[in-house]
């Protein structure tokens, strides 16, 4: 027959909430419920079935004979058997073997503590040492773009400019903007000073000032003559042309190569066979290869 798919009101509630209903066969009917609420499919056991889980587990001979001599020596289920000593023996040894081994974890986590504390003052004596040193570079590559960027001093001084209309305008400023409209006179003369190194004609200036201000000296003394003013001029660099460097010298193996392989473009051409585009390039070549390889 049919089984029900909820428990009859005959079936014993157990433990667990689950219905268990004993059959006239001596048999069982179990039903359980899922999470939800909802009732799973009752399971049905026979008269005398064990389950897996009921079932006695396998013993060799072997581990029943230790049981039985523990059981017979008054061991209790927690300790261990050592052969030929007593369980009150059995049981100081095993304490001081423990009171060993807790000794010597000790020692090894005050080892480590140690080592880690050790590790650690290194750590922070090393980061303590090349911070400052990482710091001070850092400033010194700052100030360096700072003063050697005159795009970023042009920047500078278009900002201060904006101040100053808004100080014109009445608008109020905080200090760090005053500070920078103060800095207005070192910013012009260090961006001067940039463009001046930064100019080509610098150092040719510099020379023709100093020659101009000398055969000025002459002039007005008047008791130097023509040798001297030459003598005093500087010498003139003539500003020779460099020479386009020269062309490595051909592969000459190269080019008779290429020679031959146009001898064969001829040939094919000759039968009637047509050329692509780069074929035809590279007859047109040939006089070119062939002057370059009388050069070789």
């Amino acid at each position: 027959a049919e089984l029900p798919r909820e428990p009859p009101r005959e079936a014993a509630k157990q433990s667990d909430g689950s219905y268990i209903l004993e059959l006239e066969d001596c048999s069982s009917v179990r039903w359980t419920r899922r999470p939800d609420g909802t009732w799973r499919r009752p399971e049905r056991k026979r008269a005398g079935w064990v389950g897996d889980l009921e079932q006695k587990k396998y013993v060799s001979p072997g581990a029943a004979e230790a049981e039985r001599l523990r059981e017979q020596e008054g061991y209790s289920r927690g300790q261990v058997r050592i052969p030929g000593l007593a369980p009150a023996a059995a049981d100081a040894q095993a304490a001081l073997e423990a009171k060993g081994n807790k000794r010597n974890e000790r020692k090894k986590e005050i080892r480590k503590e140690k080592a880690e504390s050790r590790e650690a003052e290194r750590v922070a004596g090393a980061v303590s040492i090349h911070q400052p040193q990482a710091a001070g570079e850092l400033d010194k590559q700052k100030e360096q773009q700072k003063t050697s960027n005159p795009k970023a001093i042009e920047k500078k001084l278009r900002q201060i400019v904006e101040l100053e209309e808004r100080q014109a305008r009445g608008d109020t400023l905080n200090e760090d903007q005053i500070s920078k409209i103060q800095s207005k006179e070192s910013l012009e003369a260090e961006l001067r000073a940039l463009r001046i190194s930064d100019s080509p004609s610098s150092a040719t200036g510099g020379v023709a000032a100093e020659f101009v201000e000398a055969a000025a000296a002459v002039t007005v003394n008047g008791s130097g003559s023509g040798d001297a003013v030459q003598a005093s001029a500087p010498p003139v660099v003539e500003q020779v042309a460099e020479e386009p460097p020269k062309p490595a010298a051909s592969n000459k193996k190269a080019i008779e190569k290429k020679l031959r392989q146009i001898a064969e473009l001829e040939e094919r051409q000759a039968r009637g066979e047509a050329l692509n585009e780069d074929q035809l390039m590279k007859l047109q070549s040939k006089s070119q290869l062939e002057a370059t390889l009388r050069a070789c």
